[in-house]
């Protein structure tokens, strides 16, 4: 137990100074004044219709695969010994993003995961600034800008030191492409950077089914496009999940779970947020899900849905989420996760 506290405690201090160490960079203030000022912020997009369905709540629970996009300590929670998942996401402006994991648990030493994100910004017009003493116009259209989009690729490692705690980490290179800027002589500058990143994630059940956990996830060094430097979007959340169900309904426990969680989340974008969710489960099969992220410029409430079903030795998980995007609309995202 005082290992773990320890290990805890350190994670806390070193997440905490990652995040102000980043936020330093931009002086002092409100961190609602640093929006904007960091690069890649695709990593920000929850990528899983379960963790989008709950408010973007992912620390404290959520399983399996899925878990490398939210916290890789989650990797531990597999009940197969291998796991699939892929999804695809229809965000505003017709940018798309397809997301893929697959998981290995070895029990004896730990699980070991891989996953992929890809983000298509769709068509992008591009300029060329002019002359400004020849004409009233400074800049001329040059058609759809090539080579435009984002990845990131990862190897994730979780290991359950006992019963109840969990530590994992994730290694990944991201990379964002934004085409090339044309100079009024004609010469072009390519803004394309990539950058190896970090996130680390924790999980610990003091009781029953209470969860408390903590992440870090995109932490870096500075990207630069031509003579401006900019953050990840490093985000430190701290969370907590409870099974209501265990505690007031054991006997109907077994088949029917209800997860309440919630989660503090401090992004070095963004001034700190409160994302609360739920997730009931019915005859193991039916899955509902509701959340509401606070605090946010576009994102408020969200629901979503799953089954589950057991085909030959498989366990198979479809899960779709919708997600109310002010000014835009809503946001869908499906998946499917296969366990064998």
């Amino acid at each position: 137990m005082k290992k773990i506290i320890k290990i805890m405690l350190l994670a806390t201090a070193v997440c905490s100074m990652a995040v102000a160490q980043s936020m330093d960079e931009y002086g002092q203030g409100s961190t609602m004044d640093r929006a904007g000022q960091t690069s890649m912020n695709f990593l920000q997009i929850g990528a899983s219709p379960a963790i989008a369905g709950r408010g973007n709540v992912y620390t404290a629970i959520g399983k399996g695969a899925q878990s490398i996009f939210g916290n890789p300590a989650g990797l531990s929670e597999m009940s197969s010994t291998y796991e699939a998942f892929v999804s695809s996401t229809q965000w505003f402006a017709d940018i798309k993003y397809l997301a893929g994991a697959i998981a290995w648990n070895t029990e004896e030493y730990g699980v070991f995961g891989l996953h992929f994100l890809t983000v298509d910004y769709g068509s992008i017009k591009g300029a060329a600034l002019t002359d400004p003493n020849v004409g009233t116009e400074n800049y001329i259209l040059t058609g759809d800008v090539k080579n435009v989009g984002a990845y990131s690729l990862g190897l994730s490692y979780t290991k359950q030191i006992n019963p109840k705690f969990a530590m994992g980490g994730t290694v990944k290179y991201v990379a964002q492409q934004l085409g090339q800027l044309t100079n009024t002589d004609g010469s072009t500058i390519d803004n394309n950077q990539g950058k190896v990143a970090f996130d680390l994630g924790l999980r610990y059940y003091p009781w029953k089914s209470l969860s408390f956990a903590m992440t870090m996830r995109n932490f870096s060094t500075f990207v630069r496009y031509q003579s401006q430097s900019f953050s990840l979007p490093i985000v430190y959340n701290i969370g907590l999940g409870l099974d209501v169900m265990e505690v007031f309904a054991p006997s109907s426990a077994e088949n029917t779970s209800v997860l309440l969680s919630t989660e503090y989340s401090h992004p070095n974008n963004h001034s700190a947020r409160i994302n609360s969710g739920l997730e009931a489960t019915f005859s193991k099969m039916f899955i509902v899900r509701a959340g509401y992220e606070s605090n946010h410029d576009l994102l408020s409430w969200s629901l979503g849905a799953g089954i589950v079903q057991n085909i030959s030795d498989m366990n198979l998980e479809v899960d779709f989420s919708y997600s109310k995007v002010e000014l835009f609309g809503g946001v869908n995202r499906l998946s499917l996760a296969v366990g064998f």
